[in-house]
């Protein structure tokens, strides 16, 4: 069984002419399945792999073709204050 999940599909709407729902689903995942506790991460964390994603969407940009210095840009995560 699989734990780690395949968050490189929410990317792919830019290439459906809807980068809104990128903009969307990006930030939703982000507020909803990550946080600073210990168990902050959703799935298995190997290799960087989740963390990576998560730095990626939250600066604004995604490799979506590794290897290759294609980005998309989104809009970057911008923390709430309370």
């Amino acid at each position: 069984m699989v734990i780690q999940p395949i968050q490189h599909m929410i990317y792919l709407y830019n290439y459906a002419g809807q980068p809104w729902k990128t903009q969307y689903h990006a930030r939703d995942v982000m507020d909803k399945l990550y946080n600073y506790t210990p168990d902050g991460y959703c799935g298995d964390e190997d290799n960087g792999q989740t963390s990576a994603w998560y730095v990626f969407s939250a600066l604004g940009f995604y490799p979506v073709t590794p290897g290759l210095m294609n980005m998309l840009l989104v809009l970057r995560y911008s923390i709430k204050r309370r």
